[in-house]
């Protein structure tokens, strides 16, 4: 995964809301790749360490339900948003070092691989 710390103004608001984003699928490959480059205009890197990405994939069955194949999010891990405990702030281990890395490097690209978590209920 790629990312540039400086557009994903509908992914961050200013409330711990939930959005959806739906970046694209890689149909009927063995082993897809996905190669996305994330830019955050108008959020600012105090305002990025309030914040978590999350990251999921799915496999999208015509016929059948849709199979949860694993997550990544990306965070301080500090467990708090604005003050209050969260579930959401949990990153640790390589989700946690890329964030601080991305936060200290703005305007350079930050590249790594990350494993997928099987789930994304939290960590501790």
């Amino acid at each position: 995964m790629k990312t540039f710390s400086n557009a994903l103004r509908h992914w961050f608001s200013t409330t711990p809301a939930k959005v959806i984003l739906s970046v694209f699928s890689v149909e009927v490959l063995v082993n897809p790749v996905w190669n996305y480059t994330f830019v955050y205009d108008d959020v600012s890197l105090q305002e990025l360490s309030e914040r978590a990405l999350e990251l999921t994939i799915w496999d999208h069955d015509r016929l059948s339900t849709n199979e949860f194949l694993g997550g990544i999010r990306f965070s301080l891990g500090t467990g708090k948003h604005n003050g209050r405990n969260v579930d959401w702030m949990d990153s640790t281990g390589k989700e946690l070092s890329l964030w601080q890395n991305m936060l200290s490097r703005p305007n350079f690209w930050v590249e790594g691989s990350v494993i997928l978590r099987s789930s994304l209920e939290k960590l501790n």
